[in-house]
């Protein structure tokens, strides 16, 4: 498309284009017809290759490996296409589940706590309430590998037993139960019984 948009450009303003080392020559018939068909099975190549990854990608989710070149937080890679639980960012999982399944806590008073404390995220970043959220609802804590959870969502599927667990599916579910209840409520109710807390 850009070699198209740029010849594209020449024409409009009477520039041809002839290249010293190669044969593309946009002067003739012959020579438009021949950086066509070039420019074309480039753009076919680089599609197939683009399909072939992801197809690649793809079958290497369904054989439970690792796919992504970050592990999230609480886990390391192991080699290229595993993860290993990190003791140290596990605590930190575990407590954020504990904190949220006792339904005092929201997600934003639990990244306080952890900013406060200066225990930042796996990339060195400040705990925000998308940041918390994505912990509490990644199926990863209780070994469940998921793919195409963001992009296509469409051909999106999970894998289970695919990594080692950090917490139990029991505590897992009891919030998403939590999650999900106060995604309907105010933010105030959802964490206190009175009114004007």
């Amino acid at each position: 498309l850009d070699l198209y948009k740029l010849l594209e450009y020449f024409d409009k303003h009477n520039v041809k284009f002839k290249s010293a080392t190669e044969v593309y020559d946009t002067t003739n018939a012959m020579g438009r017809l021949f950086i066509t068909l070039v420019a074309a099975l480039a753009q076919w190549e680089r599609e197939n290759l683009a399909e072939r990854v992801k197809m690649g990608m793809e079958q290497k989710a369904k054989e439970g490996k690792w796919v992504v070149n970050m592990a999230p937080i609480g886990y390391d890679l192991d080699g290229k296409d595993a993860l290993k639980v990190n003791e140290k960012e596990a605590a930190i999982v575990k407590m954020i589940f504990e904190q949220y399944a006792t339904g005092r806590y929201g997600m934003g008073k639990i990244a306080q706590q952890l900013n406060k404390k200066q225990i930042t995220t796996k990339s060195g970043a400040n705990w925000g309430m998308q940041t918390i959220r994505y912990v509490l609802t990644n199926p990863v804590y209780v070994g469940t590998m998921r793919y195409n959870h963001r992009v296509n969502k469409e051909q999106y599927f999970e894998i289970e037993n695919a990594v080692p667990a950090i917490i139990s599916k029991e505590l897992f579910e009891e919030v998403q139960a939590i999650v999900n209840k106060r995604s309907t409520l105010h933010p105030r109710k959802a964490t206190s019984p009175h009114i004007f807390a």
